[in-house]
């Protein structure tokens, strides 16, 4: 298993081939894009990976949601499956699957129809349209003023879990009032929180005490993650018993990252940074989880939350800067 000092370099050296290979692509999708392609056992190319973004463009119209931002970030998701291109061809199924059935098609579809697609395995695509169908309008109707297209790809990463819906949604909703009363502001940050809660196995006291701790540490450390950061509580506190303590290895981890060109207060926030240190300590402890036959599963849970997590907080964070510099350039 990797240390993680090798992990970080690993993860730098992936980083600085998307740099050179996609200069023009967005930042954050490649800072991202390099956290999903580190630890694999072949090091990614960057013709491979045009390879696999090639597909993506023959396949879809240039105004297709498929294109954009979506390109880069697929390209890199399918290059790490073993038959990327059928995945594609299973993807756009979904999508129109999806679409036929009352989703509109945006940002946020093609990487809901992705995590849909990789739930076939398990569960046939009729169960998981519909279950993801009852999660989302579940949501809605409890937050109708929050909920929209960025809450795809949680209601499809729910669908694919074992989670029972009615309790589900039930149990995100105690949450969200929970956390709220323990200084968590309501919004779009908490209900995304609750969305990655429910994955978790332990009791839902457990749950909410370690990320009320967990929050609380952050806060008192001058990391008080909030926004499209908040739910990356959630998956900090499913993964230890002790969160603080690894929310503390990644501060030193988010320091050091800091002083790397690319990475600085010029490119990043600190809590962005911080995501990304956490992501690195928590992909190096699931390595040993899949060499113990016990903690297995909850690899498998906690690698389906990071996915769709990262998806939606990069779409989000890249909406925002999309919103702001149309907002300045129009001043």
């Amino acid at each position: 298993m990797q240390t993680i000092e090798e992990k970080l370099q690993q993860y730098l050296a992936v980083h600085d081939m998307l740099k050179r290979g996609f200069p023009w692509e967005y930042a954050l999708a490649r800072q991202f894009g390099a956290l999903w392609l580190t630890g694999e056992d072949q090091s990614p190319t960057v013709e491979g990976l045009k390879a696999m973004r090639d597909v993506i463009r023959r396949e879809t119209s240039v105004f297709s949601n498929f294109r954009g931002l979506n390109e880069l970030m697929l390209a890199m998701l399918l290059y790490r499956e073993p038959n990327g291109v059928e995945r594609f061809h299973c993807m756009k199924d979904v999508y129109a699957q999806l679409k036929a059935n009352g989703f509109w098609g945006g940002t946020y579809l093609p990487m809901a129809a992705l995590t849909i697609a990789r739930g076939m395995e398990q569960q046939p695509l009729s169960t998981l349209i519909a279950r993801m169908r009852d999660f989302y309008e579940g949501m809605k109707a409890r937050h109708a003023f929050l909920t929209s297209q960025d809450d795809y790809v949680y209601a499809a990463m729910l669908a694919a879990s074992p989670v029972p819906t009615a309790s589900g949604l039930e149990e995100m909703e105690a949450f969200y009032h929970e956390l709220h009363a323990a200084g968590i502001p309501k919004g779009n940050g908490l209900q995304s929180l609750t969305h990655v809660m429910v994955l978790g196995e332990e009791s839902h006291f457990t749950k909410q005490s370690k990320v009320d701790r967990l929050n609380r540490h952050l806060t008192e450390r001058g990391y008080r993650l909030r926004d499209y950061h908040t739910a990356f509580l959630g998956v900090v506190a499913l993964l230890t018993d002790q969160p603080e303590a690894l929310a503390d290895e990644a501060i030193e981890l988010e320091c050091r990252l800091k002083a790397v060109r690319g990475f600085g207060s010029f490119s990043l926030d600190k809590k962005t940074r911080f995501v990304l240190a956490a992501y690195l300590l928590i992909s190096q402890q699931m390595e040993s989880f899949h060499q113990n036959v016990g903690r297995t599963a909850l690899a498998n849970s906690v690698q389906a939350i990071l996915l769709a997590q990262q998806m939606a907080m990069t779409a989000a964070i890249v909406g925002a800067s999309a919103s702001a510099s149309a907002s300045s350039g129009g001043a």
